[in-house]
C-alpha cells in the first residue's frame, strides 16, 4: 500500500491489479449544487483544500450539475501530473445544449449550479461512447481510471418496463462500448454505481464488472446489503462505498441524545445508541462512519460527498482518526452492528 502526501490514506488493488485505488474519495456531486448555490471560487478552494491534504481520488459525473462538476474537477486535475490522481466519471446519460430552465420539481432542478444542459438517458454503445468522450472533454483529460454506469435503477426508470428496456440496452449494446474501452486500456475499470439493494448480485451476474459504487446500503447505521457485499467478496467484485454518512445522518451524530422518545425512527434510534458511544469512548463519529465499511474484504475504497473545505478537513481528519478495538468490539455487543459484519480492527490484514 502506497501512501499519498501529508496523509495515511492507502491504496489498494483494483480490478486485479490493473489499477490502485485510493482508500478516501472525494465525491463531486456537491460541486453541482446538490446542497446549495455553490461558486466557482468555492469549488476551487475546496477542490485545491482536497488536493493540499493528500487527496487523490475524485469521483464526478456528467449528472452532477448537468456537466458543472466535471468541469470544476477538471480545472484542479488537469494541471496535475495525470499518474499523481485517480478519477472515475460516469455513463447512461448524455448532456445536450437546452437554454431553458429545469421545470420545478423536475430531477434536474436538484442542481443549484447547474450548466444550460438537457439530459437523455442513453446506455446504448453510441451514447456511452457519446458520455464518455464528453466526459473527457469536460475534464480536460485524455482518460479516466474508472467508468461506472449510473442510475440504472427504478427511482429513475419506471414502470419496470422502461427499466427493463434500458437494461436490455445495455447488455445487447452499451456493455460492448465499456469493455472495448477497458480492453483498450483506455479505461482501468469498469462497473456500476448502484443505489438500490438487489442490484449487486444481478448485475455482477449479467455483466461482470471490476468494480461497484454502492451508496446507502452498507453503512455503520445500517448493514442490511452485507450480504450483496458477501457476494462480492466471494465473485473477486471490489466495492467503493458511497454516501458513508446516508445523505447526512452523521453530521451532527455527536451531539444527538440517546433519549428521541416513542416517536423516533430505528434508525434515529440506532444513530443515537451509537453516538453515546462515541461519547464513552471519545470516537469521531465521522471517523467511525467512514472507517466501518472498509473492513470488509471487499471494500476498497469510501466516496464522501464534500460541500466546502472545511468539510474536506474535517472528513481527512475523521478518516485518520484513531478507534480502539474496544470501541467496535462494544458496538458489536450491544448490537449495534450486524454480528456477522467485519470491523476495522482488522481490515489492513484482510487487505494486505
Amino acid at each position: 500500500m502506497t501512501p499519498s502526501p501529508k496523509t495515511s490514506i492507502t491504496r489498494r488493488s483494483v480490478a486485479k491489479g490493473r489499477l490502485e485505488l485510493p482508500t478516501f474519495g472525494f465525491g463531486g456531486a456537491d460541486l453541482g449544487g446538490r446542497v446549495r448555490a455553490f461558486s466557482e471560487a468555492e469549488a476551487e478552494e475546496t477542490l485545491r483544500s482536497a488536493w493540499e491534504l493528500g487527496v487523490r481520488y475524485f469521483d464526478t459525473a456528467p449528472w452532477y450539475g448537468l456537466g458543472a462538476s466535471e468541469h470544476r474537477v477538471g480545472h484542479l486535475l488537469r494541471e496535475r501530473a495525470r499518474d499523481e490522481f485517480v478519477v472515475s466519471t460516469k455513463v447512461g446519460r448524455v448532456l445536450r445544449p437546452d437554454s431553458q430552465r429545469p421545470a420545478p420539481g423536475s430531477p434536474e432542478s436538484l442542481w443549484h449550479s447547474a450548466l444550460p444542459y438537457g439530459v437523455a438517458f442513453d446506455y446504448s454503445y453510441d451514447g456511452i461512447m457519446r458520455s464518455y468522450e464528453d466526459s473527457l472533454q469536460r475534464l480536460g483529460l485524455a482518460r479516466v481510471d474508472v467508468l461506472f454506469v449510473h442510475d440504472l435503477d427504478s427511482y429513475y426508470h419506471t414502470p419496470d418496463s422502461v427499466f427493463d428496456i434500458y437494461l436490455r440496452q445495455l447488455e445487447t449494446s452499451g456493455w460492448r462500448a465499456l469493455t472495448s474501452l477497458r480492453d483498450a486500456n483506455e479505461v482501468g475499470a469498469i462497473g456500476f454505481g448502484i443505489n438500490e439493494r438487489g442490484h449487486v448480485k444481478r448485475f455482477a451476474e449479467m455483466f461482470s464488472p471490476d468494480v461497484l459504487l454502492v451508496a446507502g446500503t452498507y453503512t455503520l447505521v445500517d448493514q442490511h446489503g452485507l450480504d450483496e457485499l458477501d457476494y462480492c467478496a466471494s465473485a473477486g467484485v471490489d466495492v467503493v462505498i458511497g454516501s458513508p454518512f446516508r445523505g447526512g445522518l452523521f453530521t451532527d451524530l455527536s451531539s444527538r441524545d440517546a433519549s428521541l422518545g416513542p416517536g423516533a425512527s430505528a434508525d434515529d434510534q440506532r444513530i443515537s445508541s451509537i453516538a453515546a458511544v462515541c461519547r464513552e469512548f471519545n470516537v469521531s463519529s465521522l471517523g467511525a462512519a467512514l472507517q466501518f465499511p472498509l473492513a470488509h474484504p471487499s471494500v476498497v475504497s469510501v466516496v464522501v460527498g464534500v460541500a466546502s473545505s472545511e468539510e474536506i478537513q474535517e472528513d481527512v481528519q475523521a478518516n485518520e482518526a484513531s478507534i480502539p478495538a474496544s470501541f467496535w468490539d462494544h458496538l458489536r455487543v450491544a448490537g449495534l452492528v450486524s454480528r456477522s459484519a467485519p470491523l476495522p480492527t482488522s481490515r489492513e490484514a484482510d487487505h494486505a
